[in-house]
């Protein structure tokens, strides 16, 4: 009966360590991942509305990864003037279309700021890019 005990509680110690080893990995590996963009909207934004369409109709999303995070959920309001400080932008001037450029830690405030940004960090030529103006994009209606 102790033998088998003590194989018992020597198998307990064993994966107790194994599961501690791959937690720790798995952390250490969780830190050392990319940072990811951000491009902070607001559904009836309608300089947000040009962004977007700039996006989609380059394939930007196939192309960079990014989150999209709409500012009126707490979380992202709380993560948008987070980042403002990152930026030195004050609240007075913190709005959105904001795109934040994670690994240079850099914000592009504004629809054609980040544009153009978009299309110096992929290359694409200026006729190259299709964007429709704001009076022909339609309007969301909640």
């Amino acid at each position: 009966m102790k033998k088998s005990l003590k194989l018992v509680v020597n198998f307990f110690v064993f994966a107790f360590i194994v599961i501690a080893a791959l937690t720790t990995l798995y952390l250490v590996k969780s830190n050392q991942e990319t940072p990811v963009d951000i491009l902070f909207y607001r559904f009836d934004c309608p300089h947000c509305k040009i962004v977007d369409e700039f996006i989609t109709e380059n394939n930007i999303t196939e192309k960079i990864e990014f989150e999209h995070l709409e500012i009126t959920k707490p979380v992202n309001q709380a993560k948008i003037l987070s980042i403002s400080k990152i930026c030195d932008i004050g609240q007075d001037s913190l709005g959105v279309p904001l795109y934040y450029d994670a690994k240079e830690k850099k914000c592009y405030l504004g629809d054609q700021p980040i544009i153009d940004y978009l299309k110096l960090k992929l290359n694409i030529e200026v006729n190259q890019i299709s964007v429709l103006p704001v009076s022909s994009i339609p309007s969301v209606n909640n």
